[in-house]
């Protein structure tokens, strides 16, 4: 996955505005990162520690792209930060697809969830209850990956000063 390109996408931001991939990474490196939605706890706790190190990779000429197929209550998730940290919806998870990152969630996890009052099917817009797993890409000016972090278990993130040591790395 090192090394190989990024097929270029575009997604609707919190605030309604399209995001394309290839416009961002001309301003410099892109950090993607896949996330399940506002409902996880885990992908909440990611969010307040990336925008915590926002300024450092701002700094870096980088900014974050936070993607999940949440598409409704999305007001809940942070959202643009400068620029810097832009929250997007991957409707029907087509972009997170590209990546192999998705997968269907059982009909006793689908349960459980509804159980806590977290419906997918009204978050995402659709009744697939499809998510990603949680990943973590540098993509730099030419569009190919330069770190790559996923991990099955979600309780597992890529650690920000990694992502920023290859930023860095990028503008050294």
């Amino acid at each position: 996955m090192i090394g190989q390109k990024v097929d270029d996408f575009e997604l609707q931001s919190s605030d309604g505005s399209t995001i394309r991939l290839s416009e961002k990474v001309k301003d410099g490196p892109v950090i993607l990162n896949f996330y399940r939605g506002s409902w996880c706890h885990y992908c909440t706790l990611e969010f307040q520690t990336l925008l915590e190190k926002l300024p450092q990779f701002q700094s870096r000429g980088a900014a974050i792209l936070a993607i999940s197929p949440q598409v409704n209550e999305t007001t809940k998730i942070p959202t643009e930060a400068a620029g810097g940290f832009i929250n997007l919806s991957d409707r029907g998870n087509e972009v997170a697809r590209r990546f192999g990152l998705v997968y269907p969630l059982g009909h006793e996890i689908r349960k459980v969830y509804e159980g806590f009052g977290i419906r997918l099917d009204i978050l995402n817009g659709d009744d697939s209850y499809e998510v990603p797993v949680p990943a973590s890409y540098v993509v730099n000016s030419d569009m190919s990956i330069r770190c790559a972090f996923t991990n099955a278990d979600l309780t597992e993130r890529a650690e920000p000063e990694t992502l920023l040591a290859e930023v860095a790395a990028l503008a050294a």
